[in-house]
């Protein structure tokens, strides 16, 4: 397999013109676009998406997927309006031209997954509806406190829909439940349409434990390199996003059910452009160690 590398770089800065410039410096040619100048990609207008495309352009660099926040709310909130906006935003991914939408699937807020489960499948269904026919592919990322939280839930998903969902692998975020990064990549494996890079140190030096401390990819107990390795055998091209974690970022809260605060870092930088050089440098680390070189367009 080989690799576009991709970022979050709204973690390098909130300006989409500092964003460019960091993914220029550091060599990447995509962006896993999440917020640009302080607005989230759910706010963001087609006016404003019409802007953000020709700077981008300018720049090099092309939108390898909206990061959005669709399916992170309550399962008790309004669906209604969630889906209305989550339809405004498909105009914005047209765009941008982004071939993909990560996606959540719901807090559960105090219920149990089978009380849930009903619910999740019918309102996922209605977002990947409201999809079909427009390019959009949909890919749900585990991420703690949703319904698809372990890698267990996460496949389960997968076969609900039959292909309709992409899944997105978060190894960190697998960490961060008490799940080991390993056996979920090979569970995950058949389903995986993209990859996100964050990792983490495992609460207490034990994996399987929740919690711990986000730091740069392969200080972690990710298991990184090892995937990467074995990566290297399976056929076909796609996305590695670099998701950082690393720095207290604009947005942060609005993307955490605890506002952020449960994120804990084990170093310190004195800026989120230097978070994101740190963490840029440390994933292409790892993938020199596995064996992968990149000739400019990807790494392979």
């Amino acid at each position: 397999m080989t690799f576009k590398l991709s970022a979050f770089a709204d973690e390098a800065a909130d300006a989409l013109s500092e964003q460019i410039e960091a993914l220029q410096t550091e060599g990447i040619r995509w962006l896993e676009l999440r917020g640009a100048d302080g607005i989230n990609i759910g706010d963001i207008t087609p006016v404003q998406a019409r802007e953000i495309r020709r700077n981008l352009g300018e720049g090099g660099i092309t939108v390898s997927a909206l990061g959005s926040p669709y399916g992170k709310i309550k399962i008790t909130d309004d669906f209604a309006a969630h889906l209305d906006k989550f339809k405004r935003t498909l105009e914005v991914a047209h765009i941008l031209d982004a071939p993909y939408m990560r996606m959540f699937s719901f807090y559960l807020d105090g219920r149990t997954h089978a009380d849930a489960k009903a619910q999740v499948i019918d309102q996922i269904g209605q977002l990947l509806d409201a999809a079909a026919g427009s390019g959009v592919v949909c890919c749900h990322e585990n991420e703690k406190g949703i319904y698809g939280d372990t890698d267990g839930y996460c496949a389960e998903l997968m076969e609900a829909f039959g292909g309709r969902l992409g899944c997105v692998y978060d190894p960190a975020n697998f960490l961060q439940c008490g799940v080991a990064a390993w056996p979920a990549f090979e569970r995950l494996l058949p389903y995986t349409t993209y990859y996100h890079m964050k990792d983490v140190e495992s609460a207490n030096g034990s994996v399987g434990q929740a919690g711990g401390c986000v730091v740069p990819a392969g200080d972690g107990d990710g298991e990184i390199v090892r995937i990467l390795r074995t990566l290297k055998d399976q056929p076909g091209e796609t996305f590695l996003s670099l998701e950082p974690h690393l720095w207290q970022f604009t947005g942060l809260a609005a993307l955490e059910e605890d506002r952020g605060e449960g994120l804990k870092h084990k170093y310190r930088f004195a800026s989120g452009r230097e978070s994101f050089a740190a963490a840029a440098s440390a994933l292409k680390g790892c993938l020199g160690e596995a064996g992968y070189r990149s000739n400019g367009e990807v790494w392979a």
